[in-house]
């Protein structure tokens, strides 16, 4: 029964390029409230929000280059969200009840260079969420609940430079999650569940300068590993 946003609210503002949209406590917003202000390059949408948004909520913002969802109340966001936004770069989503993402969710969005979705309740996310993004240089999920990291999870990102998996609740990374990625320098893991690194890891990652596991329940090290 959450109060809906009136869905000509921004009408009249079609030149505005920056938006930060505080939602209210249960808010609903219509899926055509940004019908008019297409020249959006940034969006924040932040506070308490609705439990998830429509799915089109975000279409015809081909300009958009910047998103940040900060919702506490958060549970869903649908396969499609994202469709459509060629041009964004740098996606933020943290402090939500989310628990996982379709696997489609940023198939419409390759231009994206940051994500950044830490301070969330994932608890896993599946195996090839990220693949295609071509562009991705940076890429946090740190405190979170992840159990698992899957083969070729962060495989095939020619540009990632760094991954932030730390504070999560982690026991085991496949050997080859970074297949493909060979430009990564910067591989956190600290404050997981981690007893082993896996035989092989990293053998390929010749750009490779940090890998960060203080926190963990190390015992030994495969020999085959970094």
């Amino acid at each position: 029964h959450g109060r809906a946003v009136p869905s000509g609210l921004f009408d009249p503002l079609t030149s505005l390029k920056t938006l930060y949209h505080a939602l209210g406590e249960e808010s609903a917003l219509p899926e055509q409230i940004f019908e008019k202000v297409k020249g959006l390059t940034s969006l924040t949408l932040a506070t308490s929000c609705p439990n998830t948004f429509p799915e089109f909520l975000l279409t015809g913002l081909s300009h958009l280059q910047k998103l940040d969802l900060q919702c506490r109340n958060l549970q869903t966001l649908p396969a499609g969200f994202l469709s459509g936004l060629g041009s964004l770069t740098d996606f933020t989503l943290r402090h939500s009840q989310l628990r996982t993402l379709p696997e489609e969710f940023f198939r419409g969005a390759t231009s994206l260079r940051s994500i950044l979705m830490n301070q969330n309740q994932f608890s896993s996310l599946p195996d090839r969420i990220f693949s295609g993004l071509q562009s991705l240089v940076v890429i946090n999920l740190s405190f979170n609940k992840i159990l698992i990291l899957p083969s070729r999870f962060l495989a095939d990102m020619p540009n990632l430079r760094s991954v932030e998996i730390d504070h999560n609740k982690t026991v085991a990374f496949a050997h080859d999650i970074l297949a493909g990625s060979n430009q990564v320098f910067s591989f956190r893991m600290q404050n997981n569940e981690l007893t082993t690194v896996p035989d092989g890891f990293g053998q390929n990652a010749s750009s490779l300068r940090g890998i960060y596991l203080e926190g963990n329940k190390i015992v030994e090290f495969s020999t085959g590993a970094a």
